[in-house]
């Protein structure tokens, strides 16, 4: 995974900052958008999947006013399908709000009543969904990497937390080289 990408890359960030993105971010939610965070999942072969979360889980709630809402774009770079984990989502769910507690997966009694969905996408394709969409994804059983953009936007009128969101992140889960030596780091949600 690689995070907060957009301030090092001119063209990307031309892209995601860009008019069409942000004109179809303000069309779906409102108004004009801004950018929370950014990364790319690399999902190698081999690789583990997701387990079903809601991304408000993460501990998103945190900011603003604690009710904002997020909408995320996701932006295929290779074809996903089921053997290389392509992405799961329940259709409607998000209506319900929060189904679970935070930094926790979903509980298994909400999981097992859900009709999952796997969207597969080429190259190019694009998906979005909002911070209370039930997802998850399969491990990486083929010889293929899957690769995909994830952007995360919020309201503009709601605030800008992109700099706050990831000094946090790098306090509870800093990369390998920052790490306290004998301190345990668990990936959350």
């Amino acid at each position: 995974r690689v995070e907060n990408f957009i301030p090092y890359h001119d063209g990307l960030n031309s892209v995601f900052n860009g008019s069409k993105v942000l004109d179809l971010m303000a069309q779906l939610m409102g108004g004009p958008a801004t950018l929370y965070k950014d990364k790319i999942n690399m999902k190698l072969p081999g690789a583990g999947g997701f387990e079903p979360h809601q991304d408000i889980a993460a501990g998103w709630g945190a900011y603003g006013d604690g009710q904002m809402n997020f909408v995320t774009l996701s932006v295929s770079m290779d074809h996903a399908h089921a053997k290389n984990g392509a992405l799961e989502c329940v259709a409607g769910k998000h209506k319900e709000g929060r189904l679970g507690s935070d930094w926790e997966p979903l509980p298994d009694h909400v999981v097992g009543a859900m009709e999952w969905e796997m969207v597969e996408t080429f190259p190019g394709d694009i998906i979005l969904f909002d911070a209370f969409v039930p997802h998850r994804s399969a491990a990486n059983a083929d010889v293929n990497s899957r690769r995909n953009f994830y952007l995360t936007y919020n309201l503009a009128a709601d605030g800008d937390y992109r700099e706050q969101y990831f000094i946090d992140k790098r306090k509870g889960f800093p990369p390998e080289i920052e790490r306290e030596t004998g301190k345990v780091y668990k990936y959350k949600v």
